[in-house]
């Protein structure tokens, strides 16, 4: 009798929470009591991380505050990693970076031209 009402409890439990859907942001509008209203509908997961990231900024700046100190090593990692992403850019920014689809299609013409030749001739020298 009691797994039989654990089982009822359960059932019911779990059909009445309602099923989680992953979306893109829609931009919506809606008309109620002759006003219309307009706005970004987002799923639960994308607004529990808006809510996060706004208490992790939140955090930071009283942090920041209370003690400069936390302040002053939070903007040495922001620059930090400003000027790695900087360097890692300057590092890509060459010429051959720039130019590696012109120059793989050359390449390929290239050896796709002395290949043909190759096979032509060999197979061509024995008759």
């Amino acid at each position: 009798m009691n797994k039989a009402i654990f089982l009822a409890l359960l059932l019911i439990s779990t059909s009445s929470h309602g099923v989680e859907e992953e979306f893109s942001p829609i931009p919506s509008v809606v008309e109620k009591d002759g006003k219309t209203y307009s706005g970004i509908l987002i799923s639960e997961n994308d607004f529990r991380q808006i809510i996060k990231d706004k208490l992790d900024t939140k955090h930071l700046a009283a942090q920041c505050e209370i003690d400069e100190r936390v302040c002053a090593a939070q903007k040495k990692i922001y620059e930090k990693s400003i000027d790695n992403l900087a360097n890692e850019l300057d590092k890509r920014n060459n010429w051959f970076s720039r130019n590696k689809g012109s120059l793989g299609m050359v390449t390929g013409f290239v050896v796709g031209a002395a290949t043909t030749v190759a096979i032509t001739y060999a197979i061509y020298q024995r008759q």
